[in-house]
């Protein structure tokens, strides 16, 4: 809760952290927690959770987001760069209408989310937050035992 505190007073300072974007050792350290968190779900049915980092050239988007994808290599279908590409193009500009921070589409045995790349959204404790978010409501998008 103190990452996340920090950069939540109404200073200069901790308004500037909270509103740069993370860098790669913040957004792995996030994604690590959050498979550290999901993985004893997985782990019942002898199955394992990945978490990878979508790719998004800088001629593609010019985007204040960052994805990720949630699956289980045993149950999941990949999407074509392509596919994926228009995909993430629409969530953005929905995203961007409605003002939110996270957004989560279930797949065929995975997730793929959208973090808006603001560092205050990518503390750990943001990370343990994703998790029991997934948890509760997305886990149904893992067949899981059903290989």
């Amino acid at each position: 809760m103190k990452d996340t505190l920090e950069v939540a007073a109404p200073f200069k300072e901790a308004r500037d952290r909270a509103n740069r974007a993370p860098g790669e050792n913040d957004r792995n350290a996030f994604y690590a927690e959050l498979q550290r968190l999901l993985a004893p779900s997985f782990d019942v049915s002898h199955e394992t959770v990945l978490i990878d980092e979508l790719e998004i050239t800088k001629q593609d988007f010019l985007s204040s987001w960052h994805f990720f994808a949630v699956y289980s290599p045993f149950t999941s279908a990949n999407m074509t760069p392509a596919a994926q590409k228009r995909l993430i193009s629409q969530i953005i500009e929905e995203a961007d209408k409605t003002g939110c921070s996270r957004v989560i589409l279930h797949g065929k045995g995975r997730l793929l989310v959208g973090v808006i790349s603001q560092y205050r959204y990518w503390t750990l404790t943001r990370a343990r937050l994703c998790a029991l978010d997934i948890l509760r409501h997305h886990l149904d998008a893992f067949p899981i035992g059903r290989n």
